[in-house]
């Protein structure tokens, strides 16, 4: 056994708002077969594409997250993105991460669209250095494009790169919403301490 191997840890970023199954099952997903030791959660304190009245509090998203998680020992979730209080950076986010755990090999979790457009994101020359990255694509995706690109920031960062097939299971947040404002179930979209905690709270309720 080598006792100087990295940890290595998945990072599964969101508004999360509200967290659902869906979310689970990619970062168990990714735990497996991308051989982590442990994917941790990261709630967005201020999402710069959304504006703050379009967001349940922070404090509310995080104790969703925390629920959700709670019967995963290999899951974990981290208040960093919260404590900072700022609009900032996918960039500024890992920053902190790996200079706080120098010790841990980090893998970005994200999806095979946002993927395509990392040459878009701030700073992403640095980003593919500094992370590895797990690419959920959709089976039936067509991967030829990618599959080069994947090839090219490999030559030209040493970029660290592991592909994986999604689950397929189409769910999404604001659909859960949308059937809480309508009076629809939500029983097994999300975990049952979350469902149960969003209606305590009356979260996503008619105006």
């Amino acid at each position: 056994m080598n006792n100087n191997r990295k940890m290595k840890v998945g990072i599964l970023g969101g508004t999360f708002d509200p967290i659902h199954t869906g979310h689970l099952f990619i970062a168990q997903t990714a735990l497996d077969e991308a051989g982590l030791d442990e994917v941790v959660f990261v709630p967005s304190g201020s999402p710069p594409h959304k504006k703050n009245n379009e967001v349940t509090n922070a404090s509310c998203r995080l104790h969703m997250v925390t629920e959700a998680i709670s019967a995963n020992p290999n899951f974990n979730v981290s208040e960093i993105d919260i404590d900072n209080n700022k609009t900032g950076y996918t960039y500024d986010l890992l920053t902190l991460l790996t200079e706080r755990n120098p010790e841990v090999s980090f893998y970005f979790i994200m999806g095979a669209d946002s993927f395509m457009e990392i040459k878009t994101w701030y700073r992403y020359d640095e980003l593919l250095t500094m992370v590895g990255f797990i690419v959920m694509k959709r089976k039936g995706y067509d991967s030829e494009e990618m599959d080069y690109q994947t090839g090219i920031f490999k030559k030209t960062h040493q970029a660290r790169i592991i592909i994986l097939d999604s689950p397929k299971l189409e769910i999404s947040s604001s659909e859960i919403r949308n059937r809480i404002k309508t009076n629809k179930s939500i029983k097994y979209l999300v975990p049952e301490k979350v469902e149960m905690y969003i209606y305590q709270k009356n979260l996503y309720g008619k105006d």
